[in-house]
């Protein structure tokens, strides 16, 4: 019967796992709400910082892919149902695999300098955007390539890396290490 009984070890490992995802939880909500509160007012030609993609990305790379879906579509639908503007789930599904994909670098090495998470973020945002074009063309709008470069991509991934450091440095001090690679799976 000793077996049944959790051990001690085993229920603070759950406690601190459980604080840590309501953390991460709360930093989520915060980049959704900062998201559609603060940053429409803050442009640049078309593109806008993307703090949701940085919140997903690292819930992704501190805790695993299932955790980086479920914090990817979770977000999404928030953004997607605070704002309606456009078809419901598609950003949910865009955000969905930035935190599946970002998962799969949780059990490496922890980058030692800020560069890699970065670059990561640029390749991201830049994959999210071309992604949400190419649903808006075969919803049949007309968007010229140079204006949509010009326009919003450069702007939007320039602007979410201004955006990422701090959002990167909370999203490491609330989930910090070790990294527990999925929830309740131990260290």
């Amino acid at each position: 019967m000793t077996g049944i009984a959790p051990t001690v070890e085993s229920v603070s490992l759950q406690a601190s796992v459980g604080r840590r995802l309501l953390a991460l939880s709360a930093l989520l909500l915060l980049a959704v709400v900062i998201q559609i509160a603060l940053l429409p007012y803050l442009r640049v030609a078309d593109g806008m910082a993307d703090l949701v993609i940085v919140a997903v990305a690292a819930a992704g790379w501190y805790r695993g892919p299932l955790v980086g879906t479920l914090a990817g579509f979770f977000a999404g639908l928030a953004v997607e149902l605070a704002t309606p503007s456009g078809t419901l789930g598609v950003l949910a599904l865009v955000y969905l695999t930035v935190g599946a994909f970002s998962g799969r670098f949780a059990s490496g090495p922890r980058p030692s300098g800020l560069m890699t998470p970065l670059l990561r973020i640029i390749a991201m945002t830049a994959a999210a955007q071309i992604a949400l074009l190419g649903v808006q063309l075969l919803l049949g709008s007309s968007v010229s390539g140079p204006a949509f470069l010009t326009g919003m991509l450069v702007p939007t991934v320039a602007l979410t890396v201004l955006v990422a450091s701090p959002l990167l440095a909370a999203a490491d001090r609330v989930m910090g290490s070790p990294r527990v690679v999925e929830p309740f799976m131990g260290g």
